[in-house]
């Protein structure tokens, strides 16, 4: 905020601040006009939709944490299992847990991956909302 003292004046912020006003658009307008001086407001629905992509968004860390640890988890039960198993010789079992490893890590990495596009379609969403909001 400027004290409106000659020294603090900036006209860029005006100008900007202008260009807003010009651009608002309020919910109530069928034809989308631009009403000046106007504060964009956000229809019911697009405000709960705003509301769960926040919360979606809040929960994602510990979702990834959780796949993450579940795949730590899950591998730690092999370790134990191969250290049991060191003193056979049986090669089949070893190609098992190979097997199992692998398919952690594919398990692993759809969770992270199903998580990182939802987060994409997520955002943009939210951006859409917001532009049909600001215009």
């Amino acid at each position: 905020m400027y004290c409106g003292d000659v020294c603090c004046t900036n006209d860029d912020d005006d100008d900007d601040d202008e260009r807003r006003r010009r651009r608002t658009v309020t919910k109530g307008d069928e034809g989308g006009r631009i009403v000046p001086g106007s504060i964009p407001s956000i229809a019911n629905e697009n405000l709960e939709l705003l509301t769960e992509l926040h919360l979606r968004a809040r929960r994602r860390p510990l979702r990834r944490l959780a796949a993450v640890l579940n795949a730590i988890h899950q591998i730690g039960d092999l370790e134990r299992l191969v250290d049991l198993r060191m003193s056979t010789t049986q090669s089949r079992s070893y190609i098992l847990i190979l097997q199992q490893l692998d398919g952690i890590n594919w398990a692993l990495m759809y969770q992270l991956t199903t998580i990182l596009n939802e987060q994409v379609a997520d955002e943009a969403i939210e951006r859409d909302i917001w532009e049909r909001v600001t215009g």
